[in-house]
């Protein structure tokens, strides 16, 4: 479980930088993702 959520949070990274460099709204994008990957994460650590 802890490979698969390194290798989710790596993929996450890599997605933000791209995003970043391309001048999207990345403020706005990343309030959007935390919203949704922080109870994705815990409800992954809760199993």
């Amino acid at each position: 479980m802890k490979v698969y959520l390194e290798a989710l949070v790596i993929e996450l990274f890599s997605i933000l930088k791209a995003l970043n460099l391309t001048g999207f709204g990345f403020d706005d994008f990343l309030r959007d993702l935390l919203s949704l990957a922080i109870p994705s994460l815990i409800y992954c650590l809760i199993i």
